[in-house]
């Protein structure tokens, strides 16, 4: 901690006349005389009036569970009568019976996980007291709940697809698992992520019930009722011999018909031990090629997944391909680079197979002479608009909020491919030469062609710093004000062009820049987040090119419209292919492994969907062997998230082993080395890296070297986060005055953030109860830190800046200083009456 400032009085100079011999004495003969009265006031009045609130320590607590605490209060000389209990601060929900000084409280579900500072007051004979202690609110993890299931008829043959419905009532709700228990085919089947329930029928009786079992499960393993539900088969009712279909001249935005309906792809079942692909990793791993650099060495890898998933999905396959199949297997096979990339980019876990395919197949029919050079915009395209929805910009949320009119014959899947090829010349070569990983950024919207069109019209020579657009789209004040009631795009349609005249809030103006960007070639998402002040606000993000090479990629991912004077350290956005919400931080490390190298990106990818089926190989990999291959994975791509989530998971499970601590430690460096530019995800996997460690003092020294590394980054949320743990270790070892100290540190260095620094006061003055003499010292704390803190936030009075001062008010008037606690009150007295509402 910074030393404490100097005091502005000057030392009182030594007058003559009185020696210090005869100043000790009459000081001395002071005291005695206090010291009498003080005994004759005792005497007469039955004892010195005594109020303390005992010490209280961190208190756990469940969500909806009650949880109640008498105060410990120490009186003496003060009637029972008269003590008057308050509380000045604490969660919304927590009382406190002003007579006995009981706190009560039932967290709610939104509670957990969380921690509450709480400040209680008791009161009574002209004294009082205070007494500050810490709720910590456990989450209580809530099973989650299955909607129920209708069944249903249908004809012999014809294929099933049921969406389940499913939520958790968990706040924050956690990522559900759907299951089969109970099937009467073998042909039915659910997707675990998506809760899609297929059955293709084809061996179905007519005139039977077929009954099926399911239920969801969340993260943590609670699992729902169980839903049963019945499907009846009806016997096929005959048709008529349809006419041939018509060759048509216009391409359909949506993918032209099949043979039969695309059903949601089987899960995928393990290979078995004996598998092909398990027989060939293995082979490659003993000839020590598996984890070699060598593209070759990718490639071999790369075949051995595409060749397991032609095996799988060769079913879907012909439904998707239909009478073209030979023609479409001939010319992937004429393809065989891109065919391998595309078989190994489908993933049944996060893709819709069959309709993926699907696309593909209709891509090749419509623009035969664009499937070589615009492949990965034809990867692109299948993985993202496999589901339609999920992870697709549509601007409805934002239509619906502005009250605006949809606008006409929105994009499908074909006419964007169609209108990124059409425009290549004016493309630059991004959407020829951008990996897949990239288009997924870009392909996926339904902005109209006349919109587009307007977007290159205005915007072209303004391709280079495109989010600068987002300001284009004026803010509406008047849909602020109104909470969307009112808004200056009620009842208009909304485009491009009606956006840049009227405008929106904050989320239409994050809406109308990244369309605007996508419509140009350049890969853009709308992101929203919590600022400072813990506000949420929406703006746009973008990857500014600066070349693209088939072996790499530079680039910038930037960002605009974010508040001046407020940090939005963490933003979420949808991702393209998934539909589910990830960070701007995940985003940004994804875009660095990919565009480093896509060849590395993809070879480390398949590496650890290959790290499963070796350690469990016969005999299984050592554990010094999973580090060595997983040390092998980073350097071919050391930003591969997978690798670092097993590796951490790894040391965890290797604590108390000394053995493999020097091979961990390589590990855990490469973690300050390769995220120093953008350190979140550090935090994610810090805890697990540093627990081999069974020396304390080495744990603490880890902790340093990351807070460090947060601070130089400029990084006050993870400083914080990384601060209340290093400060846990330090208490944990009786070192409470070190971690004051260091998080007084991470205080000044971060005064104006009104997000992070409360906690860590809070917990700076929890911790100075707990040691002596250490009144004076905060008190100079915050000497020190209330002139840093702005008193303002944009054009009104920081409530930031008012809770600090109360808490600094009674730290003084703890420590007897009347002057300092006038001032902030006075202070404290202008702001609150500036805030006041007229």
């Amino acid at each position: 901690m910074p030393a404490s400032p100097k005091s502005r009085t000057p030392a009182p100079r030594r007058k003559r006349g009185l020696g210090p011999e005869l100043f000790v004495l009459a000081g001395a003969g002071v005291l005695v005389l206090l010291m009498l009265g003080g005994l004759a006031f005792y005497w007469s009045t039955g004892g010195f009036d005594l109020l303390e609130v005992a010490a209280l320590e961190r208190q756990t607590l469940t969500e909806g569970t009650a949880w109640s605490l008498d105060l410990p209060v120490q009186s003496r000389g003060i009637p029972a009568g008269e003590l008057q209990f308050s509380l000045l601060e604490g969660p919304i929900g927590l009382v406190i019976d002003e007579r006995t000084g009981r706190l009560s409280w039932t967290p709610p579900e939104e509670a957990g996980p969380g921690e509450y500072p709480v400040r209680v007051r008791a009161a009574g004979h002209r004294r009082r007291a205070e007494a500050r202690i810490l709720l910590q609110v456990d989450e209580h993890n809530t099973p989650p709940v299955l909607d129920p299931v209708e069944s249903i008829s249908i004809e012999q043959g014809q294929p099933v697809r049921i969406h389940l419905a499913a939520h958790d009532p968990d706040l924050p709700q956690q990522k559900l698992a759907f299951d089969l228990l109970e099937s009467a085919s073998d042909e039915a089947a659910i997707s675990t992520r998506s809760g899609d329930f297929v059955w293709r029928t084809k061996r179905a009786e007519p005139d039977n019930i077929y009954d099926f079992v399911v239920r969801v499960r969340d993260s943590l393993d609670a699992e729902s009722e169980p839903v049963r539900f019945s499907i009846t088969v009806t016997p096929r009712k005959p048709v008529a011999d349809a006419p041939a279909p018509q060759p048509t001249e216009t391409m359909p935005d949506e993918p032209l018909p099949v043979v039969d309906e695309p059903v949601t792809e089987l899960p995928r079942v393990a290979a078995a031990s004996d598998s092909p692909l398990v027989a060939g990793l293995r082979k490659l791993f003993d000839e020590h090629r598996l984890l070699a650099r060598k593209p070759k060495d990718y490639a071999a890898v790369r075949r051995l997944f595409a060749e397991q998933f032609a095996n799988e999905q060769a079913e879907s396959m012909r439904l998707a391909f239909g009478d073209e199949r030979d023609a479409i297997d001939k010319w992937l096979n004429q393809h065989g680079d891109f065919k391998e990339e595309l078989y190994t980019a489908l993933r049944s876990d996060w893709d819709d197979v069959p309709e993926a395919l699907n696309l593909v197949a209709n891509l090749w029919k419509n623009f035969p002479q664009a499937m070589e050079p615009y492949g990965e915009l034809v990867i692109a395209t299948a993985t993202v608009w496999d589901r339609k929805t999920a992870g697709i910009i549509d601007s409805q949320e934002h239509i619906r909020r502005a009250q605006a009119t949809a606008p006409p014959e929105p994009m499908g899947a074909l006419a964007n491919f169609r209108y990124l090829v059409d425009t290549e010349d004016l493309m630059e070569g991004r959407i020829r030469y951008l990996p897949w990983e990239f288009l997924v950024h870009v392909v996926n919207h339904t902005t109209p062609l006349a919109d587009r069109q307007w977007a290159l019209a205005n915007y072209l020579n303004q391709r280079v710093g495109i989010g600068k657009c987002y300001h284009d789209c004026p803010y509406d004040m008047l849909m602020l004000k109104t909470d969307s009631r009112q808004a200056r795009m009620n009842n208009q349609v909304y485009t491009l062009q009606n956006l840049r005249q009227l405008g929106g809030v904050c989320s239409l103006q994050a809406d109308y820049a990244a369309r605007v960007a996508k419509s140009l070639g350049v890969p853009a998402a709308d992101v929203s987040g919590q600022g400072r002040t813990g506000q949420y606000h929406a703006w746009v993000m973008w990857v500014e090119l600066a070349s693209v090479t088939p072996q790499a990629i530079k680039f910038e991912l930037k960002s605009h419209g974010r508040y001046r004077g407020d940090n939005y350290y963490i933003g979420t956005l949808t991702d393209p292919r998934t539909g589910e919400p990830i960070t701007d931080r995940e985003l940004e490390m994804q875009l660095h492994s990919a565009g480093t190298s896509p060849l590395a990106h993809r070879h480390a990818d398949l590496l650890m969907r290959a790290y499963p089926m070796l350690v469990r190989r016969d005999p299984p990999l050592e554990p010094v062997q999973q580090l060595d291959y997983l040390e092998k994975v980073l350097e071919i791509d050391p930003w591969n998230e997978a690798a670092w989530l097993e590796a951490a998971r790894l040391a965890r499970s290797l604590r108390g082993e000394p053995q493999y601590s020097k091979a961990i430690r390589r590990v855990l460096d490469g973690l300050f080395t390769t995220f120093a530019a953008f350190p979140d995800f550090t935090w994610k996997v810090f805890e697990d890296l540093t627990s081999y460690a069974e020396d304390e003092k080495l744990r603490r020294n880890m902790y340093e070297q990351l807070l460090n590394m947060y601070v130089a980054a400029q990084r006050p949320d993870l400083a914080a986060d990384a601060g209340l743990k290093l400060a846990d270790l330090l208490a944990a070892d009786n070192q409470q005055a070190a971690a004051v100290q260091g998080l007084s540190g991470i205080v000044l260095a971060f005064p104006t953030e009104g997000q992070f620094v409360p906690k860590l006061v809070d917990r700076i003055e929890l911790l100075c109860d707990k040691l002596p003499d250490t009144g004076p010292k905060l008190a100079r704390f915050y000497d020190a830190l209330l002139p840093k803190v702005p008193r303002q936030r944009l054009d009104e009075p920081s409530e930031y800046c008012m809770a600090l001062l109360r808490k600094a008010i009674a730290c003084y008037e703890r420590q007897g200083e009347a002057e300092r606690a006038a001032a902030a009150r006075a202070e404290l007295q202008r702001l609150e009456s500036a805030a006041a509402p007229n």
